[in-house]
């Protein structure tokens, strides 16, 4: 009898009802199968001989993994006497479908996108440089002034939500008339964000540029296509402004594409770091500084060292384009400068340091929901996961500091979550305080906060230690001491950044290197100096915060300037 097999998909096609994250939705299914003449099939990825996910008898089953994209395929392959994975003996396959909620673009649809896009491109990659956006086209007298926010705000990450916050709320204040449109990842999932601005969020380039990074990994030339995917699309500019796109952008980025395209001003508040970890975000914010309108102002950012000259380069020259570009710390205006970035920059810290707090009734609210007696001093902890240590290591660590900072202060430690979508940091808090020996004496804030509220609770904290960028900014904005806790060349960056931004030279905690007891002595030193730092904290924020302010309000008076200049030349 001739071998012969069946596989298939349950479900099928794959419904991803949920908002999700990504260029293109990734599910889950059930693959079964039966075969008939044969001794041992194997189930493979993609073609015969591709990644191997199951091994079996004549019949099985297995579930996939939260991996399957819009149009995989699964090979049913004969091994019995260890037969070749190739197509003579291929049993049977099943495409699996996953549909996209939104109207999103299928996997399927963006193979058929950057085919296209290879076309187009052919002529452009051979050529460097990159043209400025040349005005673009308003014709509408009257209409009120349009502002576009770029940021990386992802679902209730409050540090990345608070920068856009504190920045359009003041724009909005100073000048009620605006119209702000904010280009994000996932507009789909920032409705707690979108609830407290008065703002329309549009999907930003993010996942094109994702999705062209997964199907072009050129390596060392991806500087290179982002500069010529941004002559292309400078080139369809007036189309673009009239709401036609090249055939290689999906519809589903129009909208933001042509807001970044014929704003009166365009302003980058921040939320995604420029570095090697997430190379996507480099390159998206590249090119929308070569899209965006003028004035563009680039506020508040962090810059690592780049590994590639080439992105270096691209960081350089799309920067050219900005008006001003302020920074978080001092040693990434030292590094712009030294890559021969010439412009106009400043060290301010970032946007977040103008966010308001909520009020001590809400403190009390949450305080009281986590099991506390809300009238005593506490000290505060911000727990998150690391790029470069690992979860176990850092749990028990952070554990044996909460220990050790309540045994030499007697102060009760209050978790406070900043990432409540993903990974939820609820559960990581509540994880580690299963480590503590001293469990009555540790509370984990439960409630789902708004930005306002983790400075809050901050604010009123005699101490905070913390492993992020924000819960520093958040707390040293706020008056309250910091011990910033790190791993990694991106977090010492980080730390020692915001330390020299504050002139505090104990702030900054390597994991690794540091005992609970050395922890310890360094917090009760701090906490002696408490009122000194707390004056020290109050000055400096009023500086930044100044600074802060200037720039914005420089931007809206360019932003008024360019205006009258346009309107003056369309009279003429």
């Amino acid at each position: 009898m001739k071998p012969s097999g069946i596989i298939r998909a349950y479900p099928n096609p794959i419904h991803v009802s949920d908002a999700f994250e990504g260029p293109f939705p990734l599910a889950q299914t059930t693959l079964s199968w039966d075969s008939h003449a044969t001794d041992a099939v194997e189930v493979h990825v993609d073609s015969p001989s591709g990644p191997l996910l199951a091994y079996s008898g004549p019949s099985g089953s297995t579930q996939t993994g939260p991996w399957v994209r819009d149009g995989m395929v699964f090979y049913l392959q004969n091994v019995s006497g260890e037969l070749a994975r190739t197509s003579s003996y291929t049993l049977a396959t099943v495409q699996v479908g996953v549909t996209t909620p939104q109207g999103a673009t299928t996997y399927r649809q963006w193979q058929t996108v950057f085919a296209k896009l290879r076309l187009d491109l052919a002529n452009l990659l051979s050529r460097p440089g990159t043209e400025r956006a040349q005005e673009t086209f308003r014709n509408e007298p009257g209409r009120e002034t349009r502002i576009v926010v770029l940021s990386g705000i992802t679902p209730h990450n409050l540090g990345d939500d608070a920068m856009l916050i504190a920045l359009v709320r003041q724009l909005k204040e100073w000048e009620p008339g605006l119209q702000i449109t904010v280009l994000a990842e996932n507009p789909e999932l920032c409705g707690p964000v979108a609830r407290q601005i008065d703002a329309s969020i549009e999907k930003s380039l993010n996942l094109f540029m994702q999705a062209l990074l997964h199907f072009y990994p050129t390596g060392r030339d991806n500087a290179t296509l982002v500069q010529s995917i941004a002559r292309r699309l400078l080139q369809e500019r007036r189309g673009i402004a009239e709401e036609q796109l090249p055939e290689w952008v999906p519809a589903e980025f129009l909208s933001g594409l042509r807001s970044l395209t014929t704003a009166d001003g365009v302003i980058d508040c921040g939320g995604s770091y420029h570095c090697d970890h997430w190379k996507w975000y480099l390159y998206e914010k590249c090119l929308d500084y070569y899209l965006a309108s003028k004035p563009l102002y680039v506020t508040g950012q962090g810059i690592d060292k780049l590994a590639e000259p080439l992105d270096a380069d691209l960081l350089r020259h799309s920067l050219f384009h900005a008006e001003l570009t302020t920074v978080r710390e001092p040693i990434s205006e030292r590094y712009l400068r030294s890559i021969g970035c010439n412009g106009k920059i400043r060290t301010t810290g970032d946007d977040a340091i103008t966010l308001p707090v909520s009020s001590p009734e809400r403190v009390r609210e949450l305080l009281e929901a986590a099991g506390m007696e809300t009238a005593k001093p506490y000290l505060a902890l911000h727990f998150r996961r690391f790029l470069d240590c690992s979860e176990d290591e850092t749990l028990e660590r952070s554990a044996q500091y909460v220990e050790s900072a309540i045994q030499i202060t007697g102060l009760t430690v209050v978790g406070v979550p900043m990432h409540f979508l993903g990974h939820d940091e609820r559960i990581h808090l509540r994880e580690l305080a299963d480590r503590l020996q001293l469990k009555n004496r540790f509370f984990v804030v439960g409630s789902e906060l708004i930005p306002s509220d983790a400075k809050a609770l901050f604010a009123r904290a005699q101490l905070t230690f913390g492993f992020s960028y924000h819960s520093g900014i958040f707390s040293l904005s706020a008056g309250t001491p910091f011990l910033g806790i790190y791993a990694g060349s991106h977090y010492e960056q980080k730390m020692r950044g915001i330390a020299e931004l504050y002139n505090l030279p104990w702030l900054p905690i390597p994991v690794q290197s540091t005992s609970p007891a050395e922890f310890a002595q360094i917090l009760k030193r701090v906490l002696d100096r408490r009122r000194a730092i707390v004056d020290q904290l109050r000055t400096k924020q009023a500086e930044l915060r100044a600074e802060v302010e200037e720039t914005r309000r420089r931007f809206l008076s360019e932003v008024g300037e360019m205006r009258m200049q346009r309107q003056r030349i369309a009279r003429t």
